[in-house]
């Protein structure tokens, strides 16, 4: 439910309870009965979209936490022949590289693996894309 439902929704409640105000309880009971159900069913689905909106608001606020964290980790590679590598402490790139794929489209820093084909491919464990020979440095930064 999106928010402006969920305001219709809530402002409808509004209007009953208001024309519930305006009832004169003991002229007219039966009026009295279907105003107070209509502003109970317009509570409920108010509330239901606000249940709805909490769990958006959560997805979106771990979304944001997600690209926090790999724009954090930009600053911690390196470019080596267009690829990027996570960079050691000592600052000697470590280990395969990064999808340029994922890195460029998603936002997210996807480790290569090697795979068993001629050539020694890698490949991209996320998005399968294919990659000719890579380097992959080893705690001493050699290849």
């Amino acid at each position: 439910m999106d928010p402006a439902t969920v305001i219709s929704s809530i402002t409808t409640a509004i209007g009953f309870a208001k024309e519930l105000i305006a009832v004169d309880k003991a002229v007219d009971e039966a009026t009295w009965k279907l105003k107070l159900a209509e502003l109970t069913s317009a509570l409920a689905e108010a509330k239901l979209g606000v249940v709805e909106l909490n769990e958006l608001v959560s997805a979106l606020d771990s979304e944001i936490e997600r690209l926090k964290r790999a724009f954090e980790f930009q600053g911690k590679t390196v470019k080596i022949n267009d690829m990027i590598y996570e960079v050691q402490a000592n600052g000697k790139p470590v280990g395969m590289p990064f999808c340029p794929r994922c890195l460029a489209v998603d936002g997210r820093h996807i480790k290569l693996a090697m795979i068993e084909k001629p050539g020694r491919p890698a490949q991209c464990p996320q998005c399968k894309s294919d990659f000719a020979h890579q380097s992959r440095y080893t705690q001493s930064g050699e290849t």
